[in-house]
This record gives C-alpha cells, sequence and structure tokens, in this order.
C-alpha cells in the first residue's frame, strides 16, 4: 500500500493507494511508503561500475570534504580543476553558466530537494562519463587519476573542490544517469530513517517526465546532453551554510562575478598547454528572461599541418605512460592562434617533449608516473586591445 504524494503521475498496475483522506504524517508512521520513494527506487542504478552502485562517496564525508577544500582556498581553483577534469576526460569544450533562476518546485524528487531548485553553477563538456570516471570521483583519498598516468586532473580529490559552491553538487552524463552526492544527507528523499549520502538514477523518459523540473535544471533545452556530462552545483545559500557541515560560508553574486571573470584575466594561459579543450566559455542565464547570454570565450585553434604532429606526440606519450619499458624521448614544435570574444588574437610557438635526452647511463625511466614531460611556449605576434 503506497501514499499518493505525486498525483501528476499515473499509478502503476499493481499499486494500491491508501485513502485520500489520510493525512501523509499519519501514512508514514505506519510505515506506508509514498509514490513518489517507490518510483526513484525504481529507477536507483544498480550496475555501473564493478560494484553495486550507490552513487556514494566514502568515509566521514563531511569532515573528509572539509579537509579537502582546505587546500583549495581559493574559489578560482575549482574552474581550474574542472577545465583539467574534462581535458583528462578527452572533452573538446567546456561551458560554465551562471544560471540565476529559481526552478519549479512542483516535479521534483520532494520538499528536501527544493532547496535545491535556486540558482547554480552549471558546468557542460562534450564526452560522457567512462565507467572509471563514475568510479574516480567516487575515491576521496587518491582521485581517478592513480592509475591513469598523465591524467593531470580527472575526477577525483580535485573535483571535491567544487564544494566551496555547493553542498550537494550533481551530475547528468549521456542524458541516461543522474548521479547526486549529498554528504550532509539533507536533500535526497529516502523512506529510510537512514538518508543516503549520495545515489543514482536511470533517466529514462517515463523518469524525465515525472520529474520534469528537476531534469529541466540541467539545461536539456539549451546543451545536448546525450554528447556530455552537464555538471550542477546548487550555489550554497546563507540558509544552506548555518547546518552545513561542510562549510559556513554561503556563495554571493560578487562570489559568482569573481569566479565568472577568472578566466578572462589569464584565457591564454588557461588553454595553452590542454590537450583537448580547444574552447572554454562562460554564460550567464537572466533570472527574468531565460536567456542564455555569453560573457567570455575564449578559443585555441591549431593549424592542420601542425595538428598531425601534435597528436603524434600526445599518442606516443601516451603510449610511453602505459609502458613499463625505457622510454624513447620525443618532441614536437607547433602552432597555435588563441582567440578571446573581446577581439584578441594571439600567435604561438609550442614546443613539448616528454623523456630525457641526456644520456643518463645506466638509470633509465621505467616507471611511467615518473616520466619527464615540459613544455614552453613564445608568442609570436598578437593584436587587439591588450598585448601579450
Amino acid at each position: 500500500m503506497f501514499y499518493n504524494d505525486s498525483p501528476w503521475m499515473p499509478v502503476a498496475s499493481g499499486i494500491t493507494l491508501c485513502h485520500e483522506k489520510i493525512p501523509r504524517v499519519m501514512a508514514r508512521r505506519f510505515g506506508i511508503k509514498t509514490t513518489r520513494h517507490h518510483t526513484l527506487q525504481n529507477h536507483v542504478v544498480e550496475n555501473i561500475s564493478p560494484f553495486a552502485f550507490q552513487f556514494e562517496q566514502q568515509e566521514q564525508l563531511t569532515v573528509r570534504i572539509k579537509n579537502i577544500i582546505s587546500a583549495y582556498p581559493s574559489k578560482k581553483d575549482i574552474l581550474k580543476e574542472l577545465i583539467q577534469n574534462a581535458d583528462d576526460a578527452e572533452a573538446t569544450e567546456i561551458h560554465f553558466v551562471w544560471d540565476k533562476r529559481q526552478q519549479g518546485k512542483g516535479k521534483t524528487f520532494g520538499k528536501k530537494w527544493n532547496h535545491l531548485q535556486g540558482p547554480a553553477l552549471c558546468v557542460f563538456n562534450n564526452k560522457v562519463f567512462s565507467k572509471a570516471d563514475l568510479t574516480g570521483i567516487q575515491q576521496l583519498g587518491e582521485g581517478g587519476k592513480h592509475n591513469s598516468p598523465g591524467k593531470i586532473g580527472k575526477y577525483g580529490v580535485g573535483f571535491n573542490s567544487v564544494y566551496h559552491l555547493t553542498d550537494c553538487p550533481s551530475i547528468l552524463t549521456g542524458d541516461e544517469l543522474l548521479c547526486i552526492s549529498d554528504p550532509n544527507q539533507k536533500y535526497i528523499e529516502s523512506h529510510s530513517d537512514k538518508a543516503p549520502a549520495g545515489i543514482g538514477y536511470e533517466l529514462r523518459d517515463n523518469f524525465k517526465n515525472m520529474y520534469m523540473d528537476v531534469y529541466k535544471s540541467f539545461l536539456p533545452d539549451k546543451f545536448s546532453l546525450e554528447e556530455g556530462t552537464m555538471f550542477r552545483l546548487p550555489l550554497r545559500t546563507e540558509a544552506m551554510a548555518k547546518s552545513s557541515k561542510i562549510s559556513k560560508q554561503e556563495v554571493t553574486d560578487h562570489d559568482m562575478k569573481s569566479l565568472c571573470s577568472a578566466i578572462s584575466e589569464d584565457p591564454e594561459g588557461l588553454i595553452m598547454f590542454l590537450k583537448n579543450i580547444c574552447k572554454i566559455e562562460v554564460h550567464e542565464i537572466n533570472e527574468h528572461s531565460g536567456t542564455l547570454e555569453s560573457i567570455f570565450m575564449v578559443e585555441k585553434n591549431i593549424t592542420q599541418t601542425t595538428r598531425e604532429g601534435k597528436d603524434a606526440f600526445v599518442k606516443l606519450q601516451q603510449n610511453a605512460l602505459q609502458s613499463h619499458r625505457p622510454v624513447t624521448p620525443h618532441k614536437a614544435i607547433y602552432g597555435t592562434v588563441i582567440s578571446t570574444s573581446d577581439k584578441r588574437q594571439s600567435n604561438w610557438i609550442i614546443a613539448e617533449q616528454f623523456g630525457s635526452f641526456k644520456n643518463s647511463g645506466e638509470r633509465q625511466i621505467r616507471l611511467s608516473d615518473k616520466l619527464p614531460h615540459a613544455a614552453i611556449a613564445a608568442p609570436v605576434s598578437s593584436k587587439g586591445p591588450s598585448t601579450i
């Protein structure tokens, strides 16, 4: 028997509802589950990774995360970490969206969740999560890069810098999976006494329709969700901060303006040495019109003739990182053009090398995680409002 707390949903066959005049509190007192909890439970993901998957980071979460973000004292580190994560995942572009709107609170997971339907930072990259990414993001101690030599970020420890902004990050990937982390155990709806610290849902069409206000908050009308991954970071309000075990600092409009402007301070340095990311863009969504407005964009273009050499270098480097044999050093020299939305353009020559050409005698480098790698860049020309 179930209490119907979601009248907009069709009642599945075989479901018996208690009398409509019985109050919800009384029904819950007698152990009667709600239709909303029943539906959510039916969409919980069981086997995304090699273990049964309740998307839930381990350890004493709030204490551990509080310690982790103390190692990332600047909120600007969030941008760098998410950019590096996306680059390691082999995405080619990343978008930061300050969504200032209040989302709908009708078709959601429940009253607890509705606290998260306010303004948020949404971060989209055009790469779908792998199983390794899902595993890595749950590992607080090491991060997913532990077994991925050469990955500068990868999902794991660095990702937890997002807790500067939010208490409950969620990830929608491939338009198929929704993963939610709730270390405070305050926002995920549950029929049991012990609230989970995280959970994963399969996004079937009926699930999207039943919880449309949640789904819309991931901006399906503005980005191709099936082709990438959307992070949604509901901004910590003053009320949330008071009860948070992670951070007592609310996220203000001033914080968000500072965060969004950080990319324009040194766009060349931010995008220059990334292996895959060629476009970084910052947007705002107007709280009244709902219009997506581009605030700043930086783009990197490598000529086709030099791209082949760079791609070959990256492939050789990846092979070397996976090999336990002595490494043959390689180098690459290529040109790139970096353009910004404020009409700046600069031409660069970049030189990269991995391994060492210096004769090291019998002490050859065999460990992939100690492979030397260096890169330098020199400006050739520039034009626009600001010179290099």
